[in-house]
């Protein structure tokens, strides 16, 4: 042994020497895996994928995992809209990786499986509870409605003769007619003297049928109200 290696080992055989190597190897390795157990901060992610550390310290902080789902579901969505490699697209990713190390830290994901067996029981086992309680029908005659054979009356016999006059259609025109004086003088004001007048049964015409729509005497034709017009015409 030279004299570095026995200052190194203050005079300690070989043998005592490997010992203290491997209880270091030993303790190194202890702490690499003490070190890589501890869970990563926010400032971790940050330095790591980059983003908000708010964003971070919320999602580490949650304790439940349907809210740690609904993190990475939304962290998710927002990363298949960003463009691969650019810094948006990075910082969804750290928010989704984040979100998926709490959850594997709270075990959600065994809990999820247990939550889904349990629920598929359950249906299962309502499922057959209803099969075993709901009635059984059984169809019988009795069930069936009764056909009623539908009554078909007896045809008329209708006598016919060659002496039996048939009846003929009538037509009837009815022509309509116009009332006196109508298309004879206008009703509409006061537009018409006696003068206007060939002959009193004329003004007596208009008189009338201005009368008859309900404006009556408007060309003031009976000046004496005496129900004739324009006494002093022919």
């Amino acid at each position: 042994m030279n004299t570095l290696q026995k200052h190194l080992s203050g005079g300690k055989t070989n043998s005592e020497m490997n010992k203290v190597f491997l209880a270091f190897i030993v303790l190194w390795l202890a702490s690499l895996a003490c070190g890589a157990s501890v869970p990563k901060t926010a400032d971790d992610y940050v330095r790591e994928y980059g983003g908000n550390p708010d964003v971070y310290n919320r999602i580490l902080s949650l304790t439940d995992c349907t809210l740690l789902q609904e993190e990475f579901d939304i962290a998710s969505e927002n990363n298949q809209r960003t463009t691969p490699s650019t810094a948006e697209h990075k910082e969804t990713t750290g928010y989704m990786v984040a979100a998926d190390a709490r959850m594997k830290e709270l075990d959600c994901y065994s809990q999820a499986d247990v939550s889904q067996i349990i629920a598929q029981t359950s249906s299962a086992a309502n499922t057959q509870t209803q099969d075993a309680i709901s009635p059984t029908t059984v169809i019988t005659s009795t069930n069936l409605p009764t056909l009623t054979q539908p009554v078909i009356p007896s045809p008329i016999t209708i006598p016919t003769s060659i002496t039996t006059p048939l009846p003929t259609n009538t037509i009837v025109f009815i022509l309509p007619t116009n009332p006196p004086g109508a298309g004879t003088c206008s009703c509409s004001g006061d537009s018409l003297n006696c003068s206007d007048f060939s002959s009193q049964s004329s003004a007596q015409a208009c008189m009338n049928y201005c009368v008859s729509i309900g404006v009556g005497d408007i060309h003031n034709l009976d000046g004496d109200a005496n129900g004739l017009a324009c006494e002093g015409l022919p």
